[in-house]
């Protein structure tokens, strides 16, 4: 018999939940001043910018995938991210490569692709990417 009214806990805590946090907002709303315009512009921050960083690690994936160890050596000398002279090497690039640079360098590129009309200085090489 327990067994299944532990479902219908679930729902009757999942809607005391929406309720309390309905209050909670309308809380912080009021003593906070936050206008509620505030708030669903910075969602849309939010969700522009975690599409945008999953888009630039989807483009490092293909790009990694999809190109040999020259290729992608050039593409790194061309934006100008360094490889240490001495560290081990991996399938394809240097395991101390700096990671950060090339995250920025997709990220700027999925930027541009998804809020301007054109780029020029970084366009795919392939039919994957």
């Amino acid at each position: 018999v327990l067994r299944v009214l532990k479902p219908w806990r679930l729902v009757r805590l999942l809607k005391i939940m929406r309720l309390n946090s309905k209050k909670i907002m309308n809380l912080l709303y009021n003593s906070m001043l936050i206008k509620p315009d505030t708030v669903r512009l910075t969602n849309l921050a939010f969700g522009v910018i975690m599409c945008i960083h999953l888009g630039s690690c989807f483009f490092w994936m293909i790009k990694y995938h999809t190109h040999d160890a020259v290729e992608l050596g050039d593409f790194m000398l061309e934006y100008n991210i360094k490889e240490p002279e001495n560290c081990q090497l991996d399938d394809k690039i240097c395991r101390c490569t700096n990671v950060w640079s090339i995250f920025l360098t997709c990220f700027y590129f999925v930027a541009t692709v998804l809020t301007t009309v054109g780029f020029g200085d970084i366009n795919a090489t392939n039919d994957a990417e």
